[in-house]
């Protein structure tokens, strides 16, 4: 009999997400289509610790084993809402595409990787207490989204099967971390302004 699996929001997300060298490499396991009702109301608790994660971290989507649950499961962000997937299996791909992308599990780092832009995609939700499959074309950022997070699964992350971007990496460090000073100094009630005036910084989606 599986241990059960307790997730709680914790007062820092970092704490959360666990070191990205220990999803390296890990496959997720497959979850069983024949669970009961309790099980699958624990597969919703998590997937709402994900979303809650995702959401104050401003990502995409996150991964069930980047907080340490290696579950074939992710949340993400399809169509102005949320979604738990479980299983996920992609299919058919056509129109690859070198991406740039982020990744809750290298913050301040921004990677080339190949990705497809039309991709074909079977998963399972939980519906009416019930597991209901859904199989569907992606295209574009939900394509390239749904293949990041579906990577996460099989073991492959940004860093294993891309190559890292290092100038925009060592921008969006930058970036971070005059965002954590300013944060702090207006906690203090400080006026303060930033140090780095007129440095465009693109914006790197997290997933």
């Amino acid at each position: 009999m599986e241990e059960k699996i307790d997730v709680k929001i914790k007062d820092s997300v970092v704490e959360i997400l666990i070191p990205a060298k220990k999803i390296e490499g890990k496959k997720s396991k497959l979850i069983p289509l024949d669970i009961d009702k309790d099980t699958l109301m624990e597969l919703e608790s998590i997937g709402n610790t994900l979303k809650e994660v995702c959401i104050r971290k401003k990502g995409a989507g996150l991964s069930a084993c980047q907080i340490g649950i290696f579950k074939s499961m992710f949340v993400w962000k399809a169509k102005d809402k949320w979604e738990l997937v479980i299983n996920p299996q992609t299919f058919i791909k056509k129109k690859s595409v070198l991406a740039h992308e982020g990744c809750l599990s290298y913050p301040d780092k921004v990677y080339f990787i190949q990705r497809c832009k039309q991709v074909w995609v079977k998963y399972y939700i939980v519906q009416n207490h019930k597991l209901k499959m859904k199989a569907r074309q992606l295209n574009g950022y939900n394509a390239i989204v749904f293949q990041h997070e579906y990577d996460h699964s099989i073991g492959k992350t940004l860093k294993t099967e891309g190559r890292l971007d290092e100038e925009r990496s060592d921008l969006k460090k930058k970036a971070e971390k005059e965002k954590k000073r300013i944060e702090k100094l207006k906690a203090k009630k400080v006026d303060v302004k930033p140090k780095v005036e007129n440095t465009k910084v693109h914006k790197i989606q997290n997933r």
